[in-house]
């Protein structure tokens, strides 16, 4: 009978244990995920900002152009929707800067 108590409470102590475990995991990727929908909506700011002024002065230097791309890439690897493709389709279609 002693037997059956003690693996009783371990099992539930095993159970109380593991389903910590998994809702520590689960909160970690809630996190996570808040921080990278944090990161793409800054993302998303700034490729409106400087995609609307690149826009607004009808062309683009390579190396903003450069840094657009990369931050339009960054923003879809976080499953960016599809208003930055409309405005990147946009930036790419300038005119590179002379001189």
């Amino acid at each position: 009978m002693q037997t059956i108590i003690i693996a009783v409470i371990g099992s539930g102590a095993l159970s109380a244990f593991i389903s910590g475990v998994f809702l520590l995991i689960n909160n970690h990727q809630k996190a996570k995920t808040g921080i990278e929908k944090g990161v793409q909506l800054l993302l998303l700011g700034e490729l409106k900002r400087s995609g609307n002024e690149y826009i607004r002065d009808k062309e683009i230097s390579t190396e903003d152009l450069e840094a657009f791309n990369e931050t339009y890439n960054t923003y879809k690897q976080l499953n960016g929707n599809g208003f930055a493709d409309t405005l990147i389709a946009k930036v790419r279609a300038l005119p590179l800067e002379v001189g």
